[in-house]
């Protein structure tokens, strides 16, 4: 860089953002009327590693927490991420084009350690990852009840994806709570108290699936 920059504080507070994708039907909107963001000691030198905190809320949900430190030659980042109450229904219309099915309640949340550069392409290591489903409930096209799931709890020690691509996955963990599948017009065809799975990994390279543990309770 010929010429150095180094910004010692920047911050944004009490912004706004309105984000409309008109492409899929239902559009989907996005509205966050709290937005915080803080950048401190960021430059352009390779030596440079500066701070960063990104906070948002609104009424869309999916309150985002986001900080870690953050350089730019090369572009690398590392951190904790934490996204509460994420309205699933409000995304779904982008999986209805694979998927012909209508979600009519769900939330989640996620929450990971991230590292993540930009070095001959895109490295992304997660540490310490949480990702929690609720409340899903599941339709057919024309109404009919097919799924219903109290919670489903996903956790890995590590996921790294690098180019290739490669994907790896170790230690995987899964819990699934009061799963219902749903036949038109009769009684559920399958109840499950509760699935576990423990001791996973996945290799996709050498397209390798490994499941330690595997439990259920309560299936009818």
């Amino acid at each position: 860089v010929p010429f150095p920059l180094l910004v010692d504080r920047l911050a944004l507070s009490g912004g706004s953002l309105h984000l409309l994708d008109e492409r899929p039907q239902p559009p989907v909107e996005l509205r966050y009327e709290a937005l915080y963001l803080e950048l401190r000691h960021i430059g352009t030198r390779a030596e440079d590693n500066g701070e960063f905190s990104l906070k948002a809320s609104g009424s869309s949900g999916a309150n985002l927490d986001l900080q870690g430190r953050l350089g730019l030659q090369p572009v690398r980042a590392e951190g904790r991420l934490q996204v509460a109450e994420i309205g699933l229904t409000t995304w779904w219309p982008y999986v209805r084009r694979a998927l012909p099915l209508e979600l009519t309640q769900g939330q989640a949340s996620v929450a990971s350690d991230f590292r993540l550069e930009l070095r001959e392409g895109l490295h992304l290591q997660l540490d310490n990852s949480q990702l929690q489903l609720s409340g899903l409930r599941l339709q057919q096209a024309d109404g009919q009840p097919l799924l219903d799931a109290e919670r489903l709890d996903l956790a890995s020690a590590q996921l790294r994806l690098s180019p290739g691509p490669q994907l790896i996955l170790s230690d995987g963990q899964a819990h699934l709570a009061a799963l219902q599948l749903h036949r038109p017009g009769e009684q559920p065809l399958l109840r499950l108290a509760s699935l576990e799975a423990g001791n996973a990994s996945l290799d996709l390279g050498a397209r390798q699936l490994v499941i330690g543990q595997l439990r259920s309770q309560g299936l009818e």
